[in-house]
């Protein structure tokens, strides 16, 4: 009889051991899964700014294209005679009304409007041009440190060393004999 009970008690250790360790394991996991779940809601906001600051510059490359797109800017209007919509340029000497519009009559006139509004679209387009390269770059930079991001979780994930548990004594065993603590 005494053997058969010492028999069970043995059991019964063990099985309070193998439960104590897969405690302290579903314990450390739950930590290790809390810390996840936090990394990826900063890495989800970041990413979130990240989309909004390139959608702005795409406004902006846009906006500027449009600005590049259009003839002349400023109160700068081509002189042409056969519109009856021409706008006064302050540089020039000569004008002629129509519908009672001045109008430039000049060569030099529409050779410095020509040269304006090509140095305008020259500098839109510049501009536009280092717009975009810039968001390409924050585009590649992010995805870049997103791989990485993702590279170091997995790598993390992998090397995760399983803690060392210590079991604890069952409370019969500690009334019963006084073995623990």
């Amino acid at each position: 009889m005494q053997k058969h009970i010492r028999t069970l008690e043995n059991r019964l250790e063990g099985a309070c051991h193998r439960h104590n360790a897969r405690r302290a394991e579903t314990r450390a996991l739950r930590g290790v899964v809390d810390s996840l779940r936090r990394e990826r809601l900063a890495l989800d906001e970041a990413l979130r700014k990240l989309q909004r600051g390139l959608a702005g510059q795409r406004r902006c490359l846009a906006a500027l294209l449009h600005e590049a797109r259009q003839p002349l800017a400023h109160g700068l209007a081509c002189c042409n005679h056969i519109g009856a919509s021409m706008v006064h340029l302050p540089r020039c000497a000569g004008t002629v009304s129509c519908k009672g519009m001045p109008i430039e009559c000049s060569v030099k006139c529409v050779a410095l409007q020509a040269h304006a509004a090509g140095a305008g679209r020259e500098r839109a387009q510049a501009e536009a041009g280092g717009l975009k390269a810039s968001a390409d770059r924050e585009q590649a930079n992010a995805e870049a440190e997103w791989r990485q991001l993702t590279q170091l979780l997995e790598h993390a994930r992998r090397q995760r060393v399983r803690p060392a548990v210590e079991p604890a004594c069952a409370p019969w065993k500690r009334a019963w004999a006084g073995l623990c603590e």
